[in-house]
């Protein structure tokens, strides 16, 4: 009763406790394609074991016990590259056994076979699927990796390289957006002196500074700015964004004066939020002022200067594809930026969607979309 309990719980255990993603137990013959899977899973954003990473971890270390808690509990999967090379291995065969424990006490898929040959292994049914390696490139190898190990909740997680963003900001083409865009590359031109590589380095610098000044938040702080990039009018942009100040109350369930000493308090970190009077633009309504907070970032610590609200804005945006208002805040709350690299995004899923029970999996989630015209109920998502 007590070994099924145990079983129960850790199954149960979210993927995030595990500390590694992912164990590659592999011949060091094979290691040239390994590698390659390695570097690719790691580029998007996974934790990986694999020992050319650990060697100042496993330094010292009893190798026997710490390999044995690495496969059996401590990776939430593990790939055993199969070859003549792995099948008379002491290591590799140590290594299988762990991970062949952990995969028999949870009754669990844990164990991914990927077959250089088809050499027999010890404990390993030759009904269990597997993966031939025979003619697959270690990238693609690297994909199924990733859709195995499916979607999972990241924390502070910021990708090497933002290339959604980047790609965003100096090539992207919409109707809708290029007033500003045109403006923000007028801007970068100046600032990176007509240098491309430049370019490149300032926005992944913006994009770095947005996220360390984030980390700097309280969860309400974030969560606050979340719903103001979320719901605000594009408008005025590159200079700052926009929003009526009512409604940010009533996202937040703030009042305006704790509203506006929230804002207040992270002037230190770069984003200056100030309060303007605006008046509508929409000819069928009443013309009319109305108090709206204004937001722009300018980084206080780094080698940025200058406004540089449109990669704050970029960010948001590249989230916002991704997912419902509802998962856009869940993600920018906790700092899972993966959204802004084509190596580690997980867009949602239609199933995924909140109202995709109510509302049936044909209906595709709400993306973002910006209007050029400021509207007293922010940007049209």
């Amino acid at each position: 009763m007590a070994a099924r309990s145990a079983r129960k719980s850790q199954k149960s255990a979210r993927p995030d406790t595990f500390e590694f993603d992912v164990a590659l137990s592999f011949a060091g013959e094979d290691r040239h394609y390994v590698e390659k899977v390695a570097r690719d899973l790691r580029t998007m954003g996974f934790k990986v074991f694999y020992d050319k990473y650990e060697q100042i971890t496993l330094w010292g270390k009893d190798l026997y016990v710490h390999l044995s808690e690495i496969y059996s509990r401590r990776a939430r999967y593990s790939v055993l590259f199969i070859s003549r090379h792995y099948a008379r291995k002491v290591w590799t065969n140590h290594e299988r056994r762990a991970a062949q424990s952990r995969a028999f006490s949870e009754s669990s898929e844990t164990i991914l076979p990927a077959r250089f040959d088809a050499t027999e292994i010890p404990g390993l049914l030759p009904t269990v699927g597997y993966v031939s390696l025979q003619n697959l490139p270690a990238l693609e190898l690297a994909r199924m990796i990733r859709d195995k190990i499916g979607r999972f909740e990241r924390a502070e997680f910021l990708p090497t390289l933002p290339d959604r963003v980047i790609e965003w900001l100096l090539a992207g083409d919409d109707p809708e957006h290029n007033g500003y865009l045109r403006a923000f590359r007028k801007f970068l031109h100046k600032e990176a002196e007509g240098n491309a590589e430049t370019a490149v380095h300032l926005i992944e610098a913006a994009v770095r500074d947005a996220f360390a000044q984030l980390r700097l938040m309280r969860e309400e702080e974030r969560k606050a700015l979340g719903l103001l990039l979320y719901h605000a009018c594009p408008a005025s942009l590159p200079r700052n964004l926009h929003i009526d100040l009512e409604l940010l109350c009533r996202l937040t369930g703030l009042d305006e004066r704790t509203l506006l000493g929230q804002f207040e308090r992270l002037d230190c970190l770069g984003f200056n939020a100030k309060t303007a009077y605006h008046k509508t633009h929409s000819r069928k309504a009443v013309r009319k002022k109305y108090n709206v907070l204004e937001l722009e970032f300018r980084p206080a610590k780094s080698e940025l200067i200058g406004n540089w609200t449109m990669a704050l804005d970029a960010i948001a945006y590249c989230i916002a594809k991704d997912f419902c208002s509802q998962h856009f805040l869940s993600s920018f709350v906790r700092l899972d930026f993966s959204s802004l690299s084509n190596a580690t995004r997980l867009p949602e899923r239609i199933d995924e969607h909140p109202t995709a029970k109510l509302e049936g999996a044909s209906r595709a989630p709400r993306r973002p979309g910006k209007s050029r015209e400021p509207r007293e109920g922010g940007r049209r998502r």
